[in-house]
């Protein structure tokens, strides 16, 4: 197996502080050797120096984490909350934080952060100041966080004008474009705080002209809009530009429509602004507007590299307006401009979806001709083709399917898309009479993923175990590695429990440069990461080793499904007649087992449970409820399966139909009960309305087969060499019947 071992993890390194809005990436000892344990110089990254400090013992670590909890809950709301009354309560907490951080050597590097972001929620500013001056500059951490906790320490203690000054002087220092576009933006937002609008505007300038990729510039677009008036040409398209950038649609079209009769811009340059002010119109629903507008350009027999998008938003405008004649011109000009683009297969879908409304007849058949001669190159044509392909099938008109699959097959890219592709070209061959070429299908296809949705199906059609008995079992821990993997958790622990935003990836940046320097001590870190309450983070890990490597081994596919509060998801899914590895792979999907999570609509712990629902359950159980403890992950499994066992008998014990349930809703799940296509489970799956509900079937059941195969024999071990139904027969732990399991 190959490995590249400091490079490419180097390279995750600066992606993940990337992300973070952070500055430089850490160094790190040659790959191979031990690293260094020596006081840090300044030089190198210190953190094999902390990793290898004396650990404290399980007890002791909890008194104290327990402790700093509690103390940053009394010091207050986090940075970038409203500015509070600060209590004597909460500079009580901020000491006890202090004093707490001060007791855990392990994170000395991360100290003076952490220290200035607790004394920044009193607010005690110079004591900021002082904490960040401690700061290891090499580390970045100042670019990555600190300036931001100076400033806004500074504007919590009533100083606006320090806090803009400070913000000013980290802008004037060198660091990266997307930092010192937040900082040009922050001093901004302080000037209009305190309507220094003429200050405000030169900050938000100056965040602009980094350049609209960042976020930050855009936002100091949209800011800098509302705050003034005319600008000169060139300063009017600079702004225009990065208010389109941010979908700011009204704004850019305001300032941009004037500058098209200027002549300051070069011909290539108008026709780019042309197309992008008709896409701004169409999304204004101008739609007339955009197709005045765009006509110089998709009427006109000079083509342009501009002529196809025009004729794009064109078409999308006519047909919104009902002028179909006028949009399938504008569509199919842009295909013959640049065949096999973006633009034209979304043109013909749209033309489709348009014709399909009165049944699939000669014309959609012809449009989906002219998709697939084009090439199955999108998302929204994968989802169209297969839709129409297992219509087909579903009518029996398996000639048919066996085409559209075919040749989509042969013009998807994506993996994800030629999976789904082979499968169904492989049932559609088995049913006209060619079985051989379906094994065929089914076999490439189980050789490239056998661990994917497509995968396990297609091995289930061969016969194949889930996994193969002779699969690489991974390598050995790395010996002597407890210390610092203790230490790195305790890290990780206290990261989040201060919650500086970008520390916590920015850390794990770090981390897994660094145990990927110890051998193969990456997959001890991943899995102490699942057993230690970062399982999130441990798939990540994972991930990316699988990236690298490019193979499978028992050892990597359990980090990538990891199974923490296993005894508790038996128990309790046992008690209600549930399969737990169906649970496991619900869990997988809604949460990943990070108990605290809480979803953008309100959904809380592990089997994402909504309070409603949480409360009505717990009343059924007669036990008591708050909205606190749907995070306990026995509480919430408890919860989850009660809930979903009430769906499996509403519902029937097929599984599609109780994960439909679960994720739409039982109202929806019965509706579709209804349909022709719930006759047929492969073809039910796919013909799911929700494309949200139909990734969800498919990821469950997925996961159900994987932690079943990983998990279900003997205590918790692997089931190698036998197929997934076999599994379910070996397991001791499932307790249900095949039907209530998968399929």
């Amino acid at each position: 197996m190959s490995f590249r071992p400091r490079a490419a993890w180097i390279g995750l390194g600066l992606a993940i502080v990337a992300a973070a809005g952070a500055g430089e990436a850490p160094t790190q000892e040659p790959a191979g050797q031990q690293p260094s344990v020596q006081q840090p110089s300044g030089q190198a990254d210190p953190i094999p120096y902390y990793l290898s400090r004396p650990a404290l013992d399980t007890d002791a670590e909890g008194r104290l984490l327990a402790r700093l909890a509690w103390a940053i809950k009394l010091s207050g709301e986090p940075l970038g909350s409203p500015v509070p009354d600060v209590s004597p309560e909460a500079r009580e907490g901020a000491i006890l934080a202090d004093s707490v951080l001060s007791a855990l050597p392990a994170l000395g590097d991360w100290g003076p952060l952490l220290r200035a972001e607790i004394l920044a929620r009193v607010p005690d500013a110079e004591e900021v100041r002082r904490a960040l001056e401690q700061l290891d500059p090499s580390l970045g951490l100042w670019s990555a966080s600190g300036w931001r906790i100076l400033v806004d320490a500074l504007e919590r203690a009533g100083d606006p004008e320090g806090a803009q000054e400070a913000a000013l002087e980290a802008a004037a220092a060198e660091m990266s474009p997307a930092v010192e576009a937040s900082q040009r933006l922050r001093a901004g937002q302080l000037s209009v705080a305190v309507a220094d609008t003429a200050r405000a505007a030169e900050d938000l300038w100056a965040a602009l002209t980094i350049g609209d990729r960042y976020t930050s510039a855009r936002e100091a677009a949209v800011l800098l809009d509302r705050i003034v008036g005319s600008l000169g040409e060139d300063a009017e398209v600079k702004l225009g530009r990065a208010l389109l950038a941010a979908s700011a649609w009204e704004p850019a079209v305001r300032r941009l429509l004037p500058q098209l009769t200027s002549d300051h811009l070069t011909s290539a340059e108008l026709d780019e602004l042309r197309v992008r002010l008709g896409r701004g119109l169409f999304e204004l629903r101008r739609y007339a507007e955009a197709i005045g507008l765009l006509s110089p350009l998709a009427e006109t027999e000079v083509v342009s590299d501009a002529t196809a998008d025009a004729l794009f938003w064109t078409g999308r405008a006519a047909l919104a307006r009902g002028s179909v004649e006028e949009a399938t011109g504008a569509f199919r000009r842009a295909g013959e401009l640049a065949p096999g683009s973006t633009q034209a297969v979304e043109g013909l879908l749209l033309l489709l979806d348009r014709e399909r409304t009165t049944g699939f007849g000669p014309k959609a058949r012809a449009l989906l001709d002219e998709i697939l001669a084009a090439g199955v190159t999108t998302l929204p044509a994968e989802s169209t083709v297969a839709q129409l392909g297992v219509e087909s099938y579903l009518a029996g008109d398996y000639s048919t399917a066996a085409v559209v699959f075919q040749r989509y097959l042969e013009g998807s890219r994506r993996t994800a898309a030629r999976q789904q592709a082979a499968y169904w070209s492989g049932l559609t061959q088995d049913r006209i009479g060619e079985p051989e070429g379906a094994g065929a299908l089914w076999a490439e296809l189980h050789a490239v993923d056998p661990f994917s949705y497509y995968g396990l199906l297609a091995g289930e059609k061969l016969g194949a175990p889930v996994i193969r008995e002779d699969l690489a079992r991974g390598p050995d821990p790395v010996p002597g590695i407890e210390l610092e993997l203790q230490n790195a958790l305790l890290r990780l622990r206290v990261l989040r429990l201060v919650n500086i935003p970008g520390s916590l990836a920015r850390e794990l940046a770090r981390l897994s440069v660094y145990f990927q320097a110890r051998g193969n001590g990456i997959y001890d870190f991943a899995d102490a990461l699942a057993e230690g309450g970062f399982p999130l983070e441990g798939v990540s890990v994972g991930r990316e080793i699988f990236r690298q490597e490019g193979e499978w081994n028992l050892r990597l596919l359990r980090i990538i499904h990891p199974f923490p509060y296993r005894e508790v998801v038996v128990r309790e899914a046992r008690a209600r007649g549930l399969d737990p590895f169906l649970v496991a792979g619900v869990i997988r999907q809604e949460s990943l087992f990070h108990s605290p999570i809480v979803s953008s609509a309100g959904a809380v712990g592990l089997m994402q449970l909504m309070p409603p629902t949480a409360r009505e359950v717990a009343g059924q159980l007669d036990i008591p409820y708050s909205p606190e403890a749907l995070t306990d992950p026995e509480t919430n499994i408890r919860l989850g399966t009660t809930y979903l066992a009430t769906m499996t008998r509403r519902l029937g014990e097929r599984t599609e139909d109780v994960l439909s349930a679960y994720n739409a809703g039982p109202a929806r799940a019965r509706e579709w009960q209804q349909t022709s296509a719930h006759g047929d489970r492969d073809v039910f799956v796919e013909e799911i309305p929700f494309q949200e509900t139909r990734n969800y079937v498919r990821l469950v059941q997925q996961y159900a087969r994987m932690y079943t195969a990983l998990y279900a024999c003997g205590d918790f071990e692997p089931c190698l060499g036998v197929s997934y139904r076999e599994a379910l027969a070996l397991s001791p732990l499932s307790g249900a019947a095949a039907d209530t399991a998968v399929r």
